[in-house]
């Protein structure tokens, strides 16, 4: 499979453009930065039944 066979496939799929995304992950060398969000802190384990009662 080439490059171009699948971001012909992928775009087949989306339900929007991702030229923008194919690019930078794709086609460039370096990955592309990831934006850092606040994400809420979880538990490293599951609660039990007696927890979550």
């Amino acid at each position: 499979m080439t490059t171009a066979m699948f971001t012909a496939h992928v775009n087949r799929f989306a339900d929007e453009p991702l030229d923008g995304l194919l690019d930078a992950w794709v086609h460039r060398t370096a990955l592309p930065a990831l934006p850092v969000q606040a994400v809420p802190a979880r538990p490293a384990q599951p609660p039990t039944n007696a927890e979550s009662a």
